[in-house]
């Protein structure tokens, strides 16, 4: 965002008057583990399925490590595609479908073992265990009694366990066709990719310092809260004077140094933020979470939770940790400020395995996307630099 460099950057896109208008999002609740069919499934790459919320065009991926189609009498059987056989056949019970559960269990990654004595097949599948004795109405998960609305029976030298029990138990998850007396298992690993869908705001021509306004008040659109920028700026970001560089200065710790609406404009750290979202924010409905040091991967499972992340990186993810880089002043209580030029702030929308998604507010992405990416090497760096600040808005 910051300084010289990007002086002339922005006077050509102020010639050209690039504006793009912010809205705001509707709140709305988002339900991508029941994958309706008039979004999903769509298989878009092997071993992969996606969704996009109808509401927010929210967009998720979920790896798929395993799908399991077996069909009442047949001997054979699928996984992911790959014709297989067993020794058995499902059978229908009790009008509940039965399936040997060692095909399916070790074909879910999990190991099967049989106690004779105790005629009990036990399934561990890393910290679980699952308990089933021929006969009984219950099973053990983990030491809990779990009843079964089927007992687990012998056929043919096999176990047969009721298909949902042994779906559910695995963290799988099942389908029945009941045309065509086939079980469908589809086992999901976690989510490889997401990108929240959030309003998205151009700072250059009304906020060429004001990144961190902007970001925020992105983050605070898509949660569903009626305020622009200039009503953040104006009655909520408490600011300072601009420093001169070699001399006194404000703490941006403390205070927006300068004016974001001007070029002259420098910036401010987190706990401005922090504090000017608290005079703005409900605490009784949201919380507030500043962080120094979590991990990208950790601020990742916010994006897995519909919560797009305020963080502090480098304009274009640059390596601004040379001297050269740094403004220093002094504070009137005689702070030590040391202020890297390039500090920016954006709003963490997504990933990949590639890249971070972010709603720059200094660059929209291609083909009229919201959101750019940045490569996740280059960006680890960028928020290492600016010290890894960061903040969560959560509803409570």
């Amino acid at each position: 965002m910051k300084k010289v460099f990007l002086q002339v950057f922005i006077t050509v896109l102020l010639t050209l008057s690039l504006v793009i208008p912010s809205f705001a999002s509707d709140v709305h609740e988002h339900s991508f583990g029941e994958w309706k069919t008039t979004s999903l499934p769509t298989k878009f790459d092997a071993g992969e399925k996606t969704a996009v919320c109808s509401v927010c065009g929210m967009l998720e991926v979920r790896e798929i490590t395993a799908v399991i189609k077996m069909t009442v009498g047949q001997s054979s059987f699928t996984v992911n595609g790959e014709t297989k056989s067993m020794h058995c056949e499902p059978v229908i019970r009790n009008d509940r479908t039965m399936l040997p559960v060692r095909y399916v269990a070790e074909n879910l990654g999990a190991a099967v073992s049989w106690n004779t004595a105790s005629s009990t097949a036990v399934i561990t599948n890393g910290s679980a265990e699952i308990k089933i004795t021929i006969g009984d109405h219950a099973a053990m998960i983990n030491g809990v009694s779990v009843p079964l609305d089927s007992p687990a029976f012998i056929e043919s030298d096999r176990t047969y366990l009721p298909v949902r029990f042994i779906a559910e138990s695995l963290g799988a998850a099942v389908e029945w066709d009941g045309e065509t007396s086939t079980a469908t298992i589809t086992n999901e690993g976690g989510i490889v990719s997401k990108i929240l869908d959030v309003p998205y705001i151009y700072q250059v021509r009304d906020y060429p310092n004001g990144c961190e306004s902007v970001s925020t008040v992105m983050a605070l659109q898509f949660l569903g809260f009626d305020i622009d920028v200039d009503t953040f700026i104006d009655s909520y970001l408490d600011m300072g004077s601009s420093p001169v560089v070699g001399g006194k200065g404000p703490d941006p710790d403390e205070v927006y140094c300068g004016n974001p609406r001007l070029l002259s404009g420098w910036g401010c750290n987190s706990p401005v933020i922090v504090n000017a979202l608290n005079k703005f924010i409900a605490k009784d409905k949201y919380t507030v979470s500043q962080f120094y040091g979590k991990s990208l991967a950790e601020l990742c499972e916010y994006i897995n939770s519909d919560i797009p992340v305020i963080m502090w990186a480098t304009v274009g993810m640059v390596n601004s940790s040379s001297s050269g880089y740094y403004a220093k002043w002094t504070t009137e209580g005689g702070k030590q400020i040391s202020y890297n030029k390039r500090l920016h702030c954006l709003l963490l929308v997504g990933y990949d395995g590639e890249y971070y998604y972010f709603n720059d507010p200094m660059s929209k992405g291609t083909n009229g996307a919201s959101h750019v990416g940045y490569k996740k090497s280059d960006v680890e760096k960028a928020y290492e630099i600016l010290g890894m600040q960061s903040i969560v808005i959560e509803p409570k």
